[in-house]
């Protein structure tokens, strides 16, 4: 009689104690955030066999993967379930339990929704007339100047697209002079709306400028009248490179003489003075 002894041994790399079993729920993250940084707290799973205090452990080891021809990065829903937990993984976690394995048990959900432009303090817009390239009043109505718009998203700048990541809401008219505000809101993976009080400025013209011409200021005869008020009321300003029939209004400027009286023989020297779209 021959007796033959068989021992069942453990596969490599499996340690002796429970198996721990790991199902994924479904759960969301905002985009730009990164699979490796979605906060422990927010990973929604069941788990059975895990000793009592070892669940933050767990939860460190528990890395999203995406799965299916769905895997996208994009704002939707997508497939997901958790990367294997390795026996090297386990013996380097610390945990309190003995654990033969970490089984992950299925898939899930995970929602990634829209990064909300309106909250992010990393959105900045570049690009729009300054400096050398200013704008200066002219009267004519202008097309917005093209800007570009870049975020930090996961920790890195990138340059949104027009019409694919956001969408030009408002902005100011462009005639007139001074700060023009510029608001646009988010699409495809962003959201919300982002206001840019200050985008860019028209400066007002210089009114010392050759192309503005005075009317109004001819002599006039010495009577012991005081002229002041009929001279300024009969001054005319015009910007010839818009017009040279249309006098400006007062809204762009005001006359002054540099005295109170006007009515001695001499000279009297008028200053006009720039308000509205004109300056200096």
């Amino acid at each position: 009689l021959l007796l033959f002894l068989m021992a069942l041994l453990p596969l490599a790399g499996w340690a002796a104690g429970t198996d721990v079993v790991v199902k994924p729920f479904n759960m969301t993250k905002t985009y730009g955030t990164a699979d490796s940084e979605i906060a422990a707290a927010n990973l929604v799973y069941t788990v059975t066999n895990l000793t009592s205090g070892d669940e933050d452990k767990l939860a460190a080891l528990l890395k999203v993967k995406r799965t299916g021809s769905n895997a996208s990065e994009n704002v939707g829903e997508w497939s997901y379930t958790f990367q294997n937990i390795t026996s090297d993984q386990i013996t380097s976690a610390g945990f309190t339990g003995t654990y033969a394995r970490i089984l992950i048990d299925g898939s899930a959900t995970l929602t990634i929704e829209p990064l909300d432009i309106s909250s992010s303090s990393s959105i900045a817009i570049s690009g729009l007339p300054s400096g050398a390239n200013a704008w200066t009043y002219d009267g004519a109505t202008r097309a917005l100047p093209s800007f570009t718009v870049k975020a930090t998203v996961g920790g890195e700048e990138v340059t949104l697209v027009k019409d694919t990541d956001y969408e030009v809401k408002t902005y100011t008219e462009l005639v007139n002079a001074g700060a023009k505000a510029i608001t646009i809101t988010g699409k495809g993976n962003y959201t919300g709306d982002k206001a840019f009080t200050d985008a860019f400025t028209i400066s007002a013209k210089s009114i010392a400028s050759n192309d503005i011409t005075v009317t109004g200021l001819d002599s006039k005869n010495a009577q012991g009248t005081d002229y002041a008020s009929t001279v300024l009321a009969g001054i005319k300003v015009y910007d010839t490179a818009i017009s040279s029939t249309e006098a400006l209004t007062s809204a762009s400027y005001t006359a002054a003489f540099s005295e109170s009286v006007v009515k001695e023989p001499g000279k009297y020297i008028v200053t006009i003075t720039g308000a509205g779209n004109y300056a200096g």
